[in-house]
């Protein structure tokens, strides 16, 4: 059954997969322009901002979840008020659904 999730969700067998994660109020211009030079061809950036976004990224992987017996993060995620709880949880629900890194919206590769 994992093995079937992670082709179904194209999620890596082994090691971290050419995808880079962030959210924030805004994009940065810099996020992927100045991350790329350093990362394989073929890099696919995530980058989500505003609420609303956020939160049905947060639905869909959390049903995504739920296939796999694991209930109630979306739950979880609508009870937390500060808005950087509940992007925090978002990072770790999007790192296990999609692979790959997470970048903060300040972060560049040098």
């Amino acid at each position: 059954m994992v093995e079937a999730m992670k082709r179904e969700n194209k999620m890596p067998g082994r090691g971290i997969n050419h995808k880079v994660l962030g959210t924030g109020p805004w994009e940065p211009h810099s996020f992927e322009h100045f991350s790329q030079k350093f990362l394989p061809n073929g890099t696919e950036y995530l980058f989500l901002t505003g609420d609303q976004k956020l939160e049905e990224s947060v639905q869909m992987i959390s049903k995504e979840m739920e296939k796999l017996g694991v209930h109630g993060a979306y739950d979880a995620f609508k009870m937390l008020r500060p808005k950087s709880f509940r992007s925090n949880i978002w990072r770790w629900m999007a790192l296990w659904y999609y692979g790959g890194i997470y970048l903060d919206a300040k972060v560049a590769f040098t």
